[in-house]
Order: C-alpha cells, then sequence, then structure tokens
C-alpha cells in the first residue's frame, strides 16, 4: 500500500526515513515521485536544517544564541515581541 502525504510528512520531519526499511523507502520515493506537494515539503524540511546547521557552525554561542538571533529576528521582523 502507498504511503499517504501525512505518513510521508511524518517520515521525513522525524528525520526518520534513513532508519525506515528499504520497502518503506522504496514506497516513499514512489510516493515523492508522484506527489508535488510533499516533494515541496521535503526540500524545505532539508533548507530548514541546513540553515540550522549553518547558523549553529557559525555561532560562537551555541545553539541557545541561534535560537535567541532567531527570536529576535522574528520579533524585528514584525515589529512585535515573539513568544510573550
Amino acid at each position: 500500500m502507498m504511503p499517504t502525504c501525512r505518513d510521508v510528512s511524518a517520515l521525513v520531519a522525524g528525520d526518520q526515513l534513513e532508519r525506515a526499511s528499504a520497502w518503506t523507502r522504496f514506497r516513499v520515493r514512489l510516493h515523492l515521485a508522484m506527489c508535488r506537494y510533499c516533494r515541496r515539503y521535503l526540500r524545505e524540511i532539508r533548507a530548514l536544517g541546513d540553515a540550522v546547521r549553518r547558523l549553529t557552525r557559525e555561532a560562537d554561542d551555541g545553539v541557545e544564541g541561534v535560537v535567541e538571533r532567531v527570536i529576535s529576528a522574528i520579533g524585528d521582523r514584525d515589529g512585535s515581541t515573539p513568544l510573550s
């Protein structure tokens, strides 16, 4: 049976695809070949992960500093104080 979009997004977002069985990975790849929405989601998740890794490598103050800068940038963008 073909996995649903929900199944694929859970595997991709949870970074579980690499640990999945060969059969599951095959079915996910087949689903991705047919579903443009899941392909787009996969690209976005990968881009987000790459950005976080790049920010973390560049940060002198570790992950906590990255989180603070992201929260500050979100607040600066819309003029509000995020998460309050």
